[in-house]
């Protein structure tokens, strides 16, 4: 029974910096020599902070209802 949505959208600069960094390492470069990686930023939320904020949504929406397993 599906209670609640909500739409994952990777950070486009750590994308496009995982896509960088493996092209880099692909042709030899040392790591030292690679960009650092960059801080995540807040408006893109991960996989497990998305689930955690669906399920304290629940939580305080149906309070009466426990919660035995999740599926995802």
């Amino acid at each position: 029974m599906p209670v609640g949505f909500f739409f994952y959208m990777p950070d486009p600069a750590l994308k496009q910096w995982d896509k960088e960094d493996k092209r880099l390492k692909k042709s030899g470069i040392a790591k030292k020599d690679r960009p650092i990686k960059p801080e995540r930023d807040s408006a893109y939320p991960t996989k497990t902070e998305i689930a955690l904020g669906l399920l304290k949504e629940f939580k305080v929406a149906h309070s009466l209802i426990k919660i035995k397993g999740v599926l995802a």
